[in-house]
């Protein structure tokens, strides 16, 4: 039987995990000023070489950053979104549940300004998240949302002004 070095490193790895992974942990943490400097010093003398590194793996590799990215967009509109519906991911103006449908709306209507400032609508749901879920946002469906902008509905969702002129009829 022939010595194969690779296939006892990775049954070797599979016994010990969690001892590997232990001992890398505080190797980690003995070195880590050490281990950031040469990993500074490294990318200041090899920006070229990194800089083409990584151009030929993005170029190599579309689908994959592709599929990563979505799924990261994904996992964070999902966060954002149910913590402004409060677990149950819909419309707060008609109860419009489909995610695609959905949007975070800015309840001042100064979402444009925000989104300018920020560099785009992905950016302000990453700067909900940095910023604690502040309460100035809310969740509505596109429809609501366009609605809500339109002018002559001051900043009403037609959902919202139907309710309120039912009401009026209500108490005459």
């Amino acid at each position: 039987m022939v010595f194969d070095r690779k296939e006892y490193d990775k049954e070797y790895y599979q016994k010990n995990k969690e001892k590997i992974k232990e001992q890398r942990k505080k190797s980690y943490e003995k070195n880590k000023e050490k281990n950031n400097e040469y990993s500074k010093n490294y990318r200041q003398e090899n920006k070229e070489k990194i800089k083409e590194y990584e151009k030929n793996y993005r170029q190599e590799n579309k689908e994959k950053i592709k599929e990563r990215d979505k799924e990261y967009k994904q996992k964070i509109k999902e966060l954002v979104y149910n913590h402004y519906s409060n677990g149950v991911i819909q419309c707060v103006c008609c109860g419009e549940k489909e995610i695609d449908f959905l949007s975070i709306d800015h309840i001042h209507n100064d979402g444009g300004k925000h989104r300018k400032k920020l560099g785009g609508s992905f950016s302000v749901l990453r700067w909900a998240i940095k910023n604690n879920f502040p309460p100035i946002f809310q969740l509505l469906c596109m429809n609501c949302n366009f609605s809500k902008g339109k002018k002559g509905n001051n900043c009403k969702c037609i959902h919202q002004i139907k309710r309120e002129k039912k009401e009026k009829k209500k108490v005459k």
